[in-house]
């Protein structure tokens, strides 16, 4: 996993992101070509040669004291085998080591809508001080890799939240060889990037680590982080609205039909009652009893476009 160790926040290459006029996104198709998701967390307390820790891939979440081992270690009396209870004086500590990573894909053809979320937590309680180790690591990281046939316009939003500087990660959206946007740990807050692609293929890549390594050291270490990273491609597609023929009877601009559909609005009946009326969500945005569907319908009725609320 590639770890930054710069701080520069934005990098952008124009004529890879530069505006090509009207996009074709209609056109474009959008293809999802591979993904992954990994987590990672371990924890160390280590004293006088022994040691103890926890490592694990998946579950994503490890907890341990000086007197849980999970690996062989040495102490002065001798070797010590997983699952015994090595006394380790002087090292009281406790660590937590927790990472999360969550990739969503949404949306078909010409449409895309892609959200990467990674959370990473790490804790040291009672550091013991002289002759005392102790350690706590979380990383994770998402990938995903597309391609897409035309210009096809894009966001990139999200945020970016780390305590310290024990913290690195990344956020990078570009092809294999250029970097079109990339944030680092360093640009905590909100961020928001928008342009056109050419056809090609690009990937967006987030990953992070929250490293700490104690000796010798009192006291108390604690350290979350997160990234959170939406990418749109091309343009939603819009509402689709129902046939104006509301009662269903085979007449298209029929007057009873507005009155057909206000009477079921009120929750009254479908007209003529003999009839079989639709439902009144008629910009099928999932709103019952919504004024929006009445101007959408009457915008409709009037030749108009389908719209979530009217003009």
């Amino acid at each position: 996993m590639f770890i930054p160790s710069s701080r520069t926040v934005l990098v952008a290459l124009p004529a890879l992101a530069a505006s090509l006029g009207s996009p074709a996104a209609a056109l474009a198709q959008i293809t999802i070509n591979s993904g992954a998701v990994n987590v990672f967390a371990n924890g160390t307390v280590g004293c006088q040669g022994s040691s103890s820790g926890n490592n694990v891939d998946d579950p994503d979440e490890v907890t341990g004291t000086s007197g849980q081992l999970t690996s062989g270690a040495s102490t002065g009396g001798g070797p010590v085998a997983p699952g015994d209870l090595p006394t380790l004086p002087g090292c009281p500590a406790s660590f937590t080591a927790a990472s999360a990573a969550a990739e969503l894909i949404e949306g078909t053809g010409s449409y895309r809508r892609i959200q990467q979320d990674l959370s990473m937590a790490t804790q040291i309680i009672n550091m013991g001080g002289n002759l005392c180790s102790h350690g706590a690591n979380a990383v994770g990281y998402t990938r995903v890799s597309f391609t897409v046939t035309q210009p096809t316009p894009y966001t990139l939003s999200g945020n970016a939240a780390f305590d310290d500087e024990d913290a690195s990660g990344m956020i990078r959206f570009g092809t294999v060889f250029f970097a079109i946007h990339f944030v680092t740990r360093a640009q905590n807050g909100d961020f928001l990037f928008s342009g056109t692609l050419n056809p090609g293929t690009y990937s967006l890549n987030s990953n992070a680590a929250i490293a700490a390594s104690f000796s010798n050291t009192t006291g108390n270490f604690a350290e979350t982080g997160s990234y959170t990273a939406i990418l749109t491609l091309g343009t939603p597609p819009g509402p689709t609205c129902d046939s104006i023929d509301f009662n269903n009877d085979g007449a298209l601009f029929d007057p009873t039909d507005i009155d057909a559909f206000l009477s079921v609005f009120a929750e009254g009946p479908c007209i003529p009652e003999t009839a079989t009326c639709s439902d009144i969500d008629f910009n099928n945005d999932g709103a019952l009893f919504d004024p929006c569907d009445i101007d959408s319908f009457l915008l409709a009725f009037a030749e108009g476009p389908c719209t979530l609320c009217g003009i």
